[in-house]
C-alpha cells in the first residue's frame, strides 16, 4: 500500500438526496482507482443521523464520506491537519473522528 502519511487532507463529506443512487454511481468510479467501499453506518445508527457510506483505500479508515438526505448546500465538509512545523506528519487525535 502507498504511503500516505503526508496527506493534508483527513476526509471529505458529501450530502447526498439519493444515497442508493450516489452509491451506484460513486463505486465503480472509485474502485477504478483502487477506493473501495470501507464502512456503511444505516440511518439513526446513532439517534437523528442519516445513513452514511464510506470509500477508502483497502485496510484503512474512510475518507470519502456520503450522507444520505443532503440538499445543495448542507453538509459538505472537508477536514485536514497541518503539523506545527508543516512537515504534515501529524496523527490524528485519539478523539478523532471520521
Amino acid at each position: 500500500m502507498p504511503d500516505r502519511s503526508g496527506s493534508q487532507i483527513d476526509h471529505l463529506n458529501i450530502a447526498v438526496p439519493d444515497l442508493a443512487a450516489a452509491v451506484e454511481f460513486y463505486t465503480p468510479t472509485l474502485d477504478s482507482i483502487g477506493i473501495v467501499t470501507i464502512l456503511e453506518i444505516p440511518a439513526d445508527h446513532t439517534p437523528g443521523m442519516p445513513a452514511m457510506t464510506g470509500f477508502g483505500w483497502p485496510r484503512t479508515k474512510p475518507f470519502f464520506w456520503l450522507i444520505d438526505q443532503g440538499t445543495v448546500g448542507t453538509c459538505c465538509s472537508c477536514w485536514g491537519c497541518c503539523s506545527p512545523n508543516g512537515t504534515g506528519a501529524v496523527s490524528p487525535s485519539p478523539s478523532s473522528s471520521a
